[in-house]
Formats: structure tokens, C-alpha cells, sequence
């Protein structure tokens, strides 16, 4: 018998769902960071939504630019363990931030520091693959060795520290490898060299090297999203994950194609969003559900498979069941 045209538009809804779903998995991959402690003034702003406060709790995306006031202080804990912190009227930028446990060489680590200060003990990704991590500054790049470094920008140079473990300085005119207990001075011209502590402006690095860290290194429990209220919604209504309806004019046999279409879109997508994928589709008059049980409220692997296999339910069950009942 021929499949019914309502089966071919649920079956392409639901495939678009499991694009939803890996969609879904990649934006909550984005926060990639929780603050663990404020002090003043901290902002944090991205191109596509304006400054807010950062308290502790908040999360951080990629490609998220953070400011501390005159007396701000911030100190942020990312996925790999990897802390940074930062001193007063500092303006920092996290470009791009990819932790991958399994595959360290896949893993990325890039941010700038545009002004003011920061210390930086290295994470999982410093540790597993030292190269992924580098901080750009108006004057030089920053590498790592596995360590616990200080930067800051003072009228237009940059000061360095290590420590623990050691840090690269590289600037057109060549690199400067500096190990621990050892303080550099790099130009707004490039040209770096070694100095001391006692050699650098008064207050260079601020509070930072003060500053004790509870458990460096290790990796954060994925950031979540808070949970919002849901308004109710009608059965067949788009994201309400409950059976479709019949609209008037509807084919009786086997459900509507509009209905069968929501109840696909409707189950998964819906389900996503509530932390479940579910979806409902009624073919040869008999309604076929197909559930994932995995949450996407960790954002964590399991539950992107979980939501992913809830929509392949959905094409399965359309599949299946487009051959009308006699």
C-alpha cells in the first residue's frame, strides 16, 4: 500500500528534530564556565545580548567579554578544572573554549586579555595538551607548561609570573620562556626580557597572587540552564508532547497529517525543551509513542542520546505504521 502523506511529513518532522537536538547539545556546550567568586563590579556581555551582572553561580558562555570595575574581582572555574582569575578593572575576553576528555587534542582553550590583570592554574586541557591554551594580549601570546601564571597589562607593557610549572611569551621578535619564581617584562615594542618582582609597578598583579584556590584543576559538573515554568499547552498543540488533535476536515483514518506532523515535531521537540523527548504519532489508527527517558537538563551525553533516540523512535513508529487497517 502507498505511504500515507501524512507519515512522509511527520517522518521529515522528525528528522529535523534530531538536528534540533544536536543543536540543543552545542548551545549548552557554550557555557563553558561558572563563576566561583565575585567581588564589585563584574559585567559580562556578548555580541547578541547586553552586560548583566555576574554573581556566584553564573555561567559563562564562548564569546563572552567580561569587565571588572575599579574594584571588581572575579575568579571562573571552566569545564576542564582550568581556573581564571581576575583583578580590578580588567577586560577579558573567552573566545573559544572546547573540552573534549576523551580526545585532549581536540580540545581548545583561547581567550585575550585586553586590559588589567589575571592569574591563570591550569586544567585538564593545559595538562593534556599544553598547546591548546593561549591567552592573546595587545602585546604578546601567552602559552602554558602546566602551571599557575600571572599577566597584566601596565601602561601598555606586559608583566608576567610563574608560580608553578613555567609560561611562554611570544612576540614577533622572539619567545621568552620563564619558569618558576621567575618574572618577565615584555614592551608594547615586543622586545621581552627577565626581571623581578620587586622590579615591576606596585600593584601589577593586585590581590591575585593572595588568592587560594579550592580544588585547582578540577573539571566542573556541566553548567545547566535554570528551569522555567512551561504554559500548559493543548493536546496537538506544537511542544506540548501529548497526542495531536483531529482539526475539523481532518482524514479520519489514522489521524490528521497536520496532527501527525505536531505529534512528531511537537513530542521530540517539546520534549527537548522540557528536559525529555516524547512523541506521539496516531497511524492506522493506532497511536504509537515513542519516549526517551534521558534528561537534557545536564546537557550531558547521555541525555543528547537519550533525546536523539526519542526521535528516531518517532521515524521508526511512522515507518511502521502507514499501512491502513482493514
Amino acid at each position: 500500500m502507498p505511504v500515507r502523506p501524512h507519515a512522509s511529513i511527520a517522518r521529515a518532522a522528525a528528522l529535523s528534530c534530531v538536528a534540533a537536538f544536536a543543536s540543543l547539545s552545542m548551545s549548552a556546550w557554550a557555557q563553558v564556565a561558572r563563576v566561583e567568586r565575585a567581588v564589585g563590579s563584574v559585567q559580562a556581555s556578548t555580541a547578541s545580548a547586553p552586560a548583566r551582572s555576574l554573581a556566584v553561580g553564573s555561567t559563562v558562555d564562548n564569546n563572552t567579554e567580561i569587565v571588572t570595575g575599579a574594584s571588581g574581582e572575579v575568579t571562573l572555574r571552566f569545564l576542564d578544572g582550568h581556573i581564571i582569575a581576575l583583578k580590578d578593572s580588567t577586560t577579558f575576553r573567552v573566545n573559544s573554549v572546547i573540552f573534549d576528555q576523551q580526545r585532549p587534542e581536540a580540545s581548545n582553550f583561547t581567550l585575550q586579555l585586553l586590559r588589567g590583570g589575571l592569574r591563570s592554574v591550569t586544567g585538564l586541557i593545559g595538562k593534556n595538551n599544553p598547546r591548546a591554551f593561549r591567552v592573546s594580549t595587545p602585546t604578546a601570546t601567552i602559552g602554558i607548561r602546566g602551571s599557575d601564571i600571572l599577566g597584566s597589562i601596565v601602561n601598555d607593557n606586559l608583566v608576567t609570573g610563574v608560580n608553578s610549572g613555567g609560561m611562554s611569551v611570544t612576540t614577533p621578535q622572539g619567545v621568552l620562556n620563564l619558569g618558576p619564581g621567575q618574572f618577565g617584562l615584555t614592551s608594547s615594542t615586543g622586545a621581552s626580557q627577565l626581571t623581578t618582582l620587586a622590579s615591576l609597578p606596585g600593584g601589577a598583579f593586585g590581590n591575585l597572587q593572595s588568592l587560594s584556590f579550592p580544588n585547582p584543576g578540577q573539571p566542573t559538573s556541566q553548567p545547566t540552564s535554570q528551569p522555567t515554568s512551561q504554559p500548559t499547552s493543548q493536546p496537538g498543540a506544537p511542544g506540548s508532547g501529548g497526542p495531536p488533535a483531529n482539526p475539523p476536515g481532518a482524514t479520519a483514518a489514522g489521524g490528521s497529517t497536520g496532527g501527525a506532523a505536531g505529534g512528531a515535531t511537537g513530542g521530540a521537540a517539546g520534549g527537548a525543551a522540557g528536559g525529555s523527548a516524547a512523541g506521539s504519532v496516531v497511524a492506522g489508527g493506532a497511536a504509537t509513542t515513542a519516549a526517551a527517558g534521558g534528561t537534557l537538563a545536564a546537557m550531558g551525553t547521555a541525555g543528547v542520546v537519550a533525546g536523539i533516540a526519542g526521535a528516531a523512535a518517532v521515524i521508526n513508529a511512522v515507518t511502521n505504521k502507514t499501512t491502513p487497517n482493514h
